[in-house]
């Protein structure tokens, strides 16, 4: 489905839409996301059925997580991490986290043997009493937002006493037993053997572990305790152990929120916002579509296939962005073909895309999208480009886009606001939007976007290019309507401005 025939667009979209974003089937709530796995990565459920665990694999409460021989990292919903070492083991008591309840939060979490590092996310910072890791020997809080442990029992560490190991790494954590509790703050390790043992303060670290990378590829994330083999590659995992040892601990790395990381989505049925620019002249489409969406082994969407007209398709081949965080995935491409009624708008050869997608499973339930009243802030964007002549002339910055989106599909009202860099200057777009079909927004609604500029882009008026004039379409996704996602497009004196931005629920 596409905005070729804008006369036709309203009954095809609401229909489309409809398919795609309707509520999924009744399943076990996803506690955490897998991001990596290697070798033996395992869960079993509570009635003991064990799978092997894939990135992109879901996990539930319930769950006991095993590595093995093997290695594994988990994104929660809530933005908290956790990374497991070989021959480790955590059991998932209990899981819940609403944007929109506070009250429900709670992460409560086993362990019952190895090495783990585990990061907080939301429920960490609003709800610090209702996060707990357990253990058979001590019990750790929060009252900031990460560290690494390790578990020995029944003699499982050479050359180490059995017990609990606790090393904080940002802001500050609490071990309790029945002996008493102990702060334990970037760069301190404690050390507790028994549930009555006192919580003893140590001037090394248990597990000597390499320093984590800035910024790692997204398909290896380095983890407490490894280090990249020389000739690593994403297939065999590239990851060999450390061995065991004492080792001073190194300056703790800066306190603030962990870096988001990376999670592709699998190929599926979805929601699309794309703009495209084309080789025809003054070419451009923008569309809110449906339909199969094939990504590559880094996530990014390589092609898509409409649902309701299978020889209008996207195929992409120059990726010059991609990222996705288990919900939704965005990108822009600088080259492409374009097939069908998409090639007779465009022309066949694709010179820029931007894309914003989700899965069919990622969808809103109905009920909820039609009382939904909720605000985001943008968190993510590819960089905002402009074309002229069918190619890219100005591109800016990755997730240089800030501003907020505000929907209120109980009152039938969208409204956002938006600026980004571009070309040395700053743009801002301004407006209403309408709802438009299941979870859907688009367009003009009253005086649409307010599109201006510091510097001499619009000195002429910037006009909306996406259908119906105005400039901005989206859509709203999550399980809990926690992420929306946007692609944008309109006149200017540097081209065709467009771009994808991406959106997240603030709570309430």
């Amino acid at each position: 489905m596409n905005h070729l025939s804008p006369a036709t667009l309203p009954a095809r979209l609401l229909f489309l839409l409809t398919l795609t974003l309707a509520a999924p089937a009744a399943r076990a709530e996803i506690a955490a996301t897998v991001v990596y796995a290697f070798g033996d990565a395992i869960a079993a459920d509570a009635a003991g059925h064990e799978r092997r665990l894939s990135r992109g694999d879901g996990v539930q409460p319930g769950d006991i997580l095993t590595t093995r021989a093997g290695r594994m990292q988990l994104r929660f919903t809530d933005g908290g991490y956790l990374g497991l070492q070989p021959d480790s083991r955590v059991r998932i008591d209990a899981y819940g986290y609403r944007v929109e309840a506070p009250q429900q939060d709670r992460s409560l979490l086993e362990f019952l043997k190895g090495g783990v590092r585990f990061v907080t996310g939301v429920i960490g910072a609003r709800s610090r009493d209702r996060y707990r890791i357990n253990s058979a020997v001590a019990t750790i809080g929060v009252r900031g937002s990460g560290g690494r442990a390790v578990l020995c029992l029944d003699g499982g560490c050479p050359d180490r006493e059995d017990g609990l190991y606790l090393t904080g790494n940002q802001d500050v954590l609490t071990v309790s037993n029945e002996r008493g509790s102990e702060d334990v703050r970037p760069g301190q390790s404690f050390h507790v053997q028994c549930m009555t043992c006192p919580l003893v303060r140590m001037d090394v670290i248990p597990l000597a572990y390499a320093e984590i990378e800035s910024e790692p590829p997204a398909e290896l994330v380095l983890e407490t305790g490894e280090q990249r083999a020389p000739d690593a590659t994403p297939a065999d995992g590239g990851l060999l152990p450390v061995a065991m040892g004492e080792l001073v601990l190194p300056a703790a790395p800066p306190s603030g929120p962990p870096a988001r990381v990376t999670v592709p989505l699998a190929n599926g049925p979805g929601p699309a916002a794309v703009v495209a620019h084309g080789t025809l002249p003054a070419s451009f489409l923008g569309g809110l579509l449906g339909g199969a969406l094939t990504f590559d082994s880094a996530g990014a969407l390589i092609s898509y296939v409409d649902s309701t007209i299978p020889s209008n398709t996207f195929t992409g081949p120059g990726v010059l962005e991609s990222d996705a965080d288990g919900i939704m995935a965005w990108g822009l491409w600088n080259a492409g073909t374009a097939t069908g009624g998409y090639a007779s708008t465009i022309g066949s050869s694709i010179g820029a895309l931007n894309y914003v997608v989700a899965l069919s499973g990622s969808n809103t339930p109905g009920p909820l999208l039609s009382a939904l009243n909720q605000s985001y802030v943008a968190f993510a964007s590819t960089s905002p480009i402009a074309v002229s002549g069918g190619a890219i002339v100005q591109r800016g910055t990755p997730n240089s886009v800030t501003g907020t989106l505000d929907v209120n599909f109980a009152a039938s009202t969208v409204s956002y606001s938006l600026a980004f860099p571009l070309a040395g200057q700053t743009f801002s777009l301004v407006g209403n939007a309408r709802p438009h079909g299941a979870g859907a927004f688009l367009g003009n609604a009253g005086p649409g976007s307010t599109i201006t500029s510091t510097g001499s882009a619009c000195a002429s008026t910037c006009t909306g290019s996406v259908p119906f004039g105005d400039a901005i379409q989206g859509f709203v996704t999550g399980p809990m309507a926690e992420r929306a996602g946007a692609t944008y497009g309109f006149n200017s004196g540097l081209g065709k401005v467009s771009g994808s931005v991406v959106f997240q629920a603030i709570p309430q």
